[in-house]
């Protein structure tokens, strides 16, 4: 009763003074939302580069896992973890919302994703998510069974499932670490380690990808050390241009690019020359027995006799008689 009392007396006062109250709950409503709109265009500034940086670094690594022919039906994993992302940055800026809750949301979330994309690789007559995520809990039942008792599991749907998780993971932890908190090296480190286990054994080598991750983990380094630095300098009211950021990035940017080609000139360069190198070496190799066979073989060689021993038996008497004849 008391709410429509307030009700019915607002009612009434704007009857009775409607150019004293409505300039008031106009001026109440559009101050608000005009707050909110700058600080929502504040917000989505601030954020839009360096979500930017790290899903071209997270989405370098993830693309060098999907095209790393480990299993089939790897080109779903861009698709898993593109969600991750931004389930990641999302959650991350709400700061209101406690680290334990956002967590389990993000696993709930990717286990329900990593099914449906799961779906397209099963059995066609597994058409509802249920039968999918059933059949999914079954599998890993068996693998369990098997992997206790002395086995070897070889399910590469399990395995297409993992690898669908850890992109999910990786996207979601590197967005958290980056935007709830502030966190850059570590993140870098994540990524990097599983770009580098990647790289060594796939073939042929992602060299694009790599370079992208690269310049994206640089170039985010960079951005995060400004924003620290802005948010010193806006804490201390220290006047700076507006552009200031963006001049960094850029001048990291142009450091980052020539790097890059100065690297992907080097090795262009020991790539050509590597045959060389083979063909000199093997060159080297193949002659080196040869002088050292001559060597032995000469060695072995008997040295030819003398003019007395190639004589035949008698020769040699008389020779000998004649030798102590003259007194030789």
């Amino acid at each position: 009763m008391s709410f429509v009392r307030f009700i019915s007396f607002v009612v009434h006062s704007a009857r009775l003074y409607p150019n004293i109250l409505y300039p008031t709950l106009m001026s109440a409503i559009s101050l608000p939302r005009q707050q909110q709109s700058r600080s929502f265009g504040t917000e989505l500034l601030d954020l839009l580069p360096g979500a930017l940086l790290t899903g071209l670094m997270s989405g370098a690594v993830v693309y060098t896992l999907s095209i790393s022919r480990w299993a089939p039906g790897l080109d779903i994993l861009p698709t898993m973890a593109l969600p991750g992302l931004i389930v990641g940055v999302l959650l991350a800026r709400m700061r209101w919302l406690p680290a334990w809750l956002a967590h389990l949301l993000s696993a709930v979330l990717s286990l329900t994703w990593a099914v449906q994309l799961l779906g397209t690789l099963m059995d066609a007559r597994l058409d509802t998510w249920r039968d999918q995520a059933t059949d999914l809990l079954l599998r890993t039942l068996n693998w369990g069974r098997v992997i206790g008792s002395g086995g070897r599991g070889e399910d590469i749907l399990l395995f297409v499932a993992a690898l669908c998780l850890l992109c999910w993971l990786l996207a979601y932890s590197t967005a958290w670490m980056v935007f709830r908190r502030n966190w850059t090296w570590r993140p870098v480190v994540l990524n990097a380690i599983v770009i580098l286990v990647n790289y060594t054994y796939v073939l042929p080598k992602p060299d694009g990808a790599f370079f992208v991750f690269l310049s994206s983990a640089l170039l985010l380094l960079v951005y995060q050390h400004v924003r620290e630095r802005q948010a010193q300098w806006d804490a201390q009211r220290i006047e700076y241009p507006d552009l200031l950021p963006l001049r960094f990035v850029w001048s990291a940017a142009l450091v980052c690019g020539l790097l890059i080609l100065i690297t992907a000139a080097l090795r262009a360069v020991s790539r050509s020359s590597g045959p060389q190198r083979r063909g000199t070496r093997s060159a080297g190799r193949s002659s080196w027995p040869a002088s050292v066979g001559r060597i032995y073989s000469a060695r072995s060689t008997p040295s030819p006799a003398p003019a007395a021993a190639r004589l035949p038996p008698a020769a040699r008497i008389s020779v000998a008689h004649a030798n102590s004849a003259i007194g030789w």
